[in-house]
């Protein structure tokens, strides 16, 4: 005997099961399912940019724009907590340098393959929708019988002021689920107070879906402005929020929460109902926040070449072992291992002294 049933997919899959063939629109239909279902579906999934009180260094801009698109690539964008659309400040100075380095980001990463079905068919909607003013990841000779599908990435998205499900462009209403990424810049002045909640209004009232969403600013800035910081986070609808590190770890994170905001329902279901995760059991849970330093481990990295992909799966495995048991000689072998790291790629040591710091604290989170 069945008793509850859960699925992860998307909103189009749970419409079938828990409708069938009947319209949900009409108030006088029943669902055909009766059983408690628990679905973790897909989303529009924010990747919001906050201006920091002081510039960014160079190199704050390059990791930032190597974070946001080595996440978009993660199992080649087939992926619910993929970030699709990413939300700046038109008034940042530094806005145009950082689009800058994501565009050099995306054209040296390896292309990707879509491999999820209809994935490629979304892909080439998103294209013709996004017109000739996308920036199509160039692609480079290969001799694999499956063609690469680019990363495709269009910058400054013009929104209608007044919302419609007819008017609204693609990358706002439907989830890719593949290698699309969309840029919003948004008139406000360039300060946290000021474009954080710009920003999470307009994530609230025009992009579709409360999966996920995920909140880049620097050390100093939120330091400055934490009251007001925390304020604006309590009233974020989203399942899972990531401050400076992948909201998607969640999901690795048995403590932690991973579903859609509640108040979803069977009729307009969005990211889903019900959550997974919670192993402590609490009650009314309403959402997940993961923080992170401003440059930390738990951002994804690209591999450009097969060379880099070999040093990101040893990487992996010493991060593994550091989180698994904090022990001298494991300390040890990560931080020599970012030190040549560091040597090859020119970043700071001071990023890396920050992240041993954190390892010897014992903090949660790196």
């Amino acid at each position: 005997m069945v008793d509850k049933l859960t699925m992860t997919g998307s909103h189009h899959t749970f419409d079938k099961i828990m409708w069938g063939d009947l319209d949900k629109t009409d108030l006088s239909q029943k669902p055909v399912l009766r059983k408690p279902f628990i679905s973790e579906l897909g989303s529009v999934n924010p990747h919001i940019v906050v201006p920091g009180d002081a510039a960014w260094s160079d190199a704050d801009l390059e990791a930032q724009a190597e974070a946001l698109v080595a996440n978009k690539l993660v199992n080649n964008g087939h992926l619910c907590a993929s970030p699709q659309v990413l939300v700046t400040c038109r008034e940042w100075p530094q806005r145009r340098a950082f689009l800058d380095a994501v565009r050099r980001k995306i054209a040296a990463a390896r292309p990707p393959r879509c491999f999820y079905p209809g994935a490629e068919k979304q892909h080439a909607g998103h294209l013709k929708s996004m017109g000739e003013a996308a920036f199509v990841q160039p692609q480079s000779d290969s001799t694999e019988a499956r063609t690469p599908t680019p990363l495709i990435f269009l910058e400054d998205l013009r929104i209608p002021k007044e919302r419609s499900e007819a008017a609204d462009p693609m990358g706002l209403r439907e989830e890719a689920f593949g290698c699309v990424l969309y840029e919003v810049a948004l008139n406000s002045n360039a300060t946290l107070p000021a474009f954080l909640p710009v920003a999470v209004d307009f994530c609230h009232e025009r992009l579709w879906g409360n999966l996920s969403c995920t909140v880049v600013v620097d050390d100093a800035t939120r330091a400055h402005h934490q009251d007001h910081f925390e304020q604006i986070l309590d009233s974020m609808q989203f399942g899972t929020i990531g401050v400076n590190c992948p909201p998607g770890l969640a999901c690795s994170l048995p403590q932690l929460t991973w579903g859609g905001f509640p108040g979803n329902d069977e009729r307009d279901v969005q990211s889903g109902i019900g959550r997974t995760g919670n192993l402590s059991c609490y009650e009314n849970v309403e959402k997940s926040i993961m923080y992170g330093h401003f440059r930390n481990l738990q951002t994804f990295q690209l591999a450009e070449s097969p060379q880099e992909a070999m040093h990101a799966l040893v990487r992996a495995d010493l991060v593994a072992a550091v989180f698994s048991k904090r022990s001298f000689l494991n300390i040890t072998n990560l931080a020599n291992f970012e030190l040549a790291k560091a040597a090859r790629r020119h970043k700071t040591v001071k990023t890396l002294a920050k992240r041993v710091a954190d390892v010897l604290a014992r903090r949660p989170v790196l």
